[in-house]
């Protein structure tokens, strides 16, 4: 997890996209990324993230494909 200060929805993408490249050991538009917050303060909220490479997440999806499975989520 990781805290940032409390910012405006429309800011938060920004924000949590900064603080991931400075973690991150690829590009960031070689990931596919989502957070969510899991605690909000009165000058803070905490929020954890997931981060993994493109490549490997494409990997399931076409084996998935390939065995006729439909991924829901």
């Amino acid at each position: 997890s990781m805290t940032i200060p409390n910012v405006d929805a429309k800011d938060l993408e920004e924000v949590t996209r900064i603080e991931i490249e400075q973690y991150a050991p690829l590009p960031i538009d070689e990931l596919y990324i989502d957070w969510e917050i899991i605690h909000k303060g009165s000058t803070s909220q905490q929020i954890i993230i997931v981060a993994t490479p493109k490549p490997v997440v494409d990997s399931r999806m076409d084996l998935a494909k390939i065995l006729g499975l439909n991924v829901v989520s």
